[in-house]
């Protein structure tokens, strides 16, 4: 049967989180939507705590391998019944009126083909509000903010229209990292329409744990999308790069995590398409904080029309 709006949620061994973020969804008492766990063969009680939900709204996906979060939301994806898509970390959560405000927002606003919304960050007590303006953003914008990695996004925030032509491998299954950037920026080459909304109806969980706050991969997984894109590679972007190439050595040493900063001195040195030199990154460090900064700043929206 077609639904309105499917929640499409990726999950891999979220025992302790994934039902706080099912639960979140499942309050809501509309009948016209689908939640969709999508296991990427999960070693823990994952699926026990999915066969035990009583909802008809909740089905379950199962990956017979390994694979990561984007592969999953892929196999969500193929198995929705709605042209309305939107996507829930497991370890994230929706506040009450998130589901009702996508539907009504994609309603009202025929032209939009993406909604990214801003969210609250939380780590323990400490919560930080994240902001930007509402509107339609050009895509020009929006490319120079992504590549720069200048504006605070999340897959849990991104809500999209996904047409039937478009189901097969919608998403770039074989990035591991950067994977709400891409799907953006993927969107900018397709010139679809994109909208900001300043809404705050996400709770993004900070964890210890948690794979995408974690370092350990996090060059290999720029080395992937500078490949794919060649606008990185744009002189204007050049100490901007090398900022987001050195953070992860400044960040590994100030932490004293050895094993984080061999990690990602080999995976540099492995690197195709980013300039192997360490030391020359961490010497344009601040050069490319700062017109990081810059590029923050032009930040702006126009109405919808």
């Amino acid at each position: 049967m077609k639904k309105k709006l499917s929640i499409i949620i990726p999950t891999y061994n979220r025992e302790a989180t994934l039902l706080k973020a099912i639960n979140s969804l499942t309050i809501n008492s509309r009948n016209d939507i689908e939640i969709i766990i999508s296991d990427d063969n999960s070693t823990d009680n994952t699926l026990k705590i999915i066969k035990n939900i009583n909802d008809d709204r909740v089905v379950l996906v199962q990956n017979t391998n390994h694979h990561n979060a984007n592969y999953a939301r892929n196999q969500g994806i193929q198995s929705s019944n709605s042209s309305l898509i939107t996507f829930l970390d497991s370890d994230d959560e929706f506040l009450p009126d998130r589901v009702n405000g996508i539907v009504k927002y994609f309603d009202d606003n025929p032209e939009c083909s993406v909604l990214v919304d801003s969210f609250v960050t939380k780590k323990g007590n400490n919560i930080n509000k994240i902001n930007f303006p509402s509107g339609v953003i050009e895509n020009d914008l929006l490319e120079s903010l992504l590549i720069a990695n200048a504006i605070p996004i999340t897959f849990s925030s991104i809500s999209t229209r996904i047409k039937k032509t478009e189901l097969e491998n919608f998403l770039d299954g074989k990035l591991r990292r950067h994977q709400d950037r891409d799907f953006l920026l993927d969107q900018i080459q397709k010139k679809k329409c994109i909208h900001l909304r300043n809404n705050q109806d996400i709770v993004k969980h900070q964890v210890h744990d948690s794979f995408s706050r974690s370092y350990i991969g996090y060059i290999s997984g720029l080395d992937a999308i500078v490949c794919k894109y060649a606008q990185f590679k744009n002189d204007e972007y050049k100490e901007i790069l090398s900022y987001l190439i050195a953070r992860p050595f400044i960040k590994s040493l100030f932490g004293l995590n050895l094993k984080s900063f061999l990690y990602n001195f080999k995976a540099l040195k492995k690197s195709s398409c980013l300039k192997k030199g360490a030391l020359d990154h961490l010497l344009l460090y601040s050069k490319g904080r700062k017109k990081r900064k810059l590029v923050e700043k032009t930040l702006t929206t126009k109405k919808c029309d």
